[in-house]
């Protein structure tokens, strides 16, 4: 059974929260249940996990940069390179920064590989596909 995972962006100390949740009011907490500190919406992103993991195992969620190789879209020929990871009220995908659309799940069966994500590492979307 899948289970929902996310994580949380704090904008104002533009690091990951480590100790938060989501109550089941949809509210946005922090510390422990007994000691819980409500969060504003605003200054904290909220990522769900996609459900898939990478070529090593490491949980891919929105606004992750993956890394791919050179693969197959049936019969298109997709040249290797970076993507992020985003979500359309619908489904999750990847956008590469030439504006072309891929399956995630067709780069993580070719081996793709998180490399870093847009807040921690913005640099790497300014590059050109390599």
């Amino acid at each position: 059974m899948n289970r929902f995972k996310f994580r949380c962006w704090d904008i104002f100390t533009e690091k990951f929260l480590d100790n938060f949740f989501i109550s089941n009011d949809g509210k946005i907490r922090y510390g422990s249940v007994s000691d819980e500190l409500q969060l504003e919406k605003k200054g904290y992103i909220i990522m769900q996990w996609i459900g898939l993991e990478d070529r090593y195992g490491k949980n891919v969620y929105e606004n992750d940069i993956i890394k791919y190789p050179d693969y197959y879209d049936g019969d298109i020929f997709k040249k290797s390179g970076l993507a992020v990871v985003k979500y359309d009220e619908v489904s999750f995908y990847a956008i590469d920064n030439n504006l072309g659309m891929h399956s995630l799940w067709d780069i993580i069966i070719n081996n793709g590989e998180i490399i870093g994500n847009i807040f921690e590492n913005p640099e790497l979307m300014e590059k050109k596909n390599v």
